[in-house]
């Protein structure tokens, strides 16, 4: 292989993986909620709760509004299930 068409090679090579790294670039990493995650939010709304005498419904919601965990407190009516679900969504 003379060493102009070596060079031209060589040249392409590097201007097809020059071109391909920003592609790779653009793909996006995005954080989520786990169920370890929720359950920690939950402990904490949970203790505050009880701290401050409230009964009620913990619901954690990832950013597509899909439930996550769902915890009712002692003494919460059964229908505050349904109703956290949609307050934590629209939130």
């Amino acid at each position: 292989m003379s060493a102009i068409r070596y060079l031209s090679f060589l040249g392409a090579g590097l201007l097809t993986s020059a071109l391909a790294t920003p592609a790779r670039a653009q793909v996006a990493s995005k954080k989520i909620l786990t169920l370890d995650g929720a359950r920690a939010v939950a402990d904490r709304a949970a203790a505050e709760a009880r701290r401050s005498g409230s009964p009620g419904v913990i619901a954690v919601v990832d950013d597509g509004g899909n439930l996550v965990y769902l915890e009712r407190l002692d003494d919460t009516f059964p229908a505050g299930a349904r109703t956290a679900r949609s307050w934590a969504r629209s939130a």
